[in-house]
């Protein structure tokens, strides 16, 4: 008995699907990835022992067949990367569904997100994301993230209106994307429920509302990124901070309107970006899962896409604000630093002689400051690109 079929990148003809529907072959694991595949394949309705499916990277532009969620042992989904554009009949009672992988993105789905998933409660990674999904974020999925859901990425939809409070209880959720929407108003206090965040990306929304130093209990958190919103106000953190944001590896604040200066303590806490003793590791930010955090970076002038991010990998984007003063001298704490992006704020003064320190820095742009003097950082050779 065959269990286990990956035809993965090859060309399947109706010919070669045909033989996949003998009876007799138990199918547990089904990989039809990047196939050529025009239609859903309809022998699939009859692989009742199907628990891991990839129909990824084909051209299906049907809708999701309703009897799909029916087979009884599904578990993992990957739709990703077609042009699907519906669902049929999506709103049975999924509550005794054992599926834990959903991998919708990259499709031309529409409409509100079906509320149906939320009966998902064992849903581990949601991925919807770069689809034309509208509406708001529903409140039922507290559902599935108060029970085990680690991923959830909404980003690139046109979803609306507040981010709900949704995060209570929120135990085991390490990454969430709700980029490139149009989502208004202030985050969700619950937020700070969310212990095992790494991962947080709001870029390119309307959301308005001070830096949120309250997450600063999210001990585990390396990647923050507010780019593009309309935060505001000042960057000085409330003085009984004991530290914060200790693993931080990326934060990109860039494109909003903090104002004031800097205290000249504000770098002294990130231990990530100050300690080199990983550098040897390759290491990616959430490894050893089904799901991969990518990440657009603004990098000597050019914008790279990250499709995963090294652990390596470390930065700092606080361009177009309205910063102004001097540059703290902690900056030349952070030993590991390879980004920073200061430009397009009010900074003055001279470049601190500590960030001669920054040894690991590839990409440094202070484009538009009044800094004074000769700096020691680009008075002698590095590897500096000064952009």
């Amino acid at each position: 008995m065959l269990y286990s079929v990956d035809l993965s990148g090859n060309h399947v003809s109706a010919a070669n699907m045909s033989s996949l529907s003998d009876p007799s072959m138990a199918l547990s694991y089904l990989n039809l990835s990047g196939c050529g595949i025009r239609e859903f394949p309809g022998f699939i309705r009859n692989r009742q022992h199907v628990s891991r499916l990839d129909l990824s990277n084909n051209i299906i532009k049907d809708q999701v067949p309703g009897w799909l969620w029916s087979l009884p042992e599904l578990e993992m989904v990957d739709l990703s990367n077609n042009s699907f554009t519906g669902f049929g009949s999506f709103t049975r009672d999924f509550s005794g569904a054992q599926i834990d992988i959903l991998d919708l993105s990259n499709n031309n789905f529409s409409g509100e997100i079906p509320i149906s998933i939320c009966g998902m409660i064992l849903l581990e990674v949601l991925d919807l994301s770069n689809n034309n999904f509208k509406g708001s974020v529903p409140q039922c999925f507290n559902i599935i993230i108060k029970k085990s859901l680690s991923v959830l990425n909404l980003g690139n939809n046109h979803l609306s209106g507040k981010l709900p409070e949704i995060f209570i209880k929120c135990s085991n959720l390490r990454s969430l994307n709700v980029g490139h929407n149009q989502l208004v108003g202030k985050l969700p206090r619950s937020l700070s429920d969310c212990s095992p965040l790494e991962v947080l990306n709001l870029e390119h929304n309307g959301i308005k509302d001070a830096f949120p130093f309250w997450l600063e209990s999210l001990r585990k958190l390396q990647v923050l990124v507010l780019l593009s919103n309309e935060f505001h106000g000042s960057l000085q953190y409330h003085p009984k901070v004991a530290s914060w944001f200790p693993q931080l590896r990326i934060i990109d604040i860039s494109h909003n309107a903090f104002t004031g200066t800097l205290p000249s303590n504000f770098f002294m806490y990130w231990s990530a970006m100050s300690s080199t003793k990983d550098r040897s590791e390759l290491k990616y930010i959430g490894d050893n899962t089904y799901y991969q955090d990518s990440f657009v970076l603004m990098n000597k002038g050019v914008e790279m896409n990250y499709t995963r991010i090294l652990t390596l990998l470390t930065a700092i984007d606080f361009s177009g604000n309205r910063l102004k003063g001097k540059i703290p001298e902690s900056i030349g704490l952070l030993k590991n630093l390879i980004v920073l992006n200061l430009s397009n704020n009010g900074f003055n003064g001279t470049i601190p002689s500590s960030m001669a320190n920054l040894t690991e820095l590839e990409s440094l742009d202070l484009c538009i400051t009044s800094f004074q003097g000769k700096s020691h950082l680009l008075s002698e050779p590095s590897r500096v690109s000064r952009t």
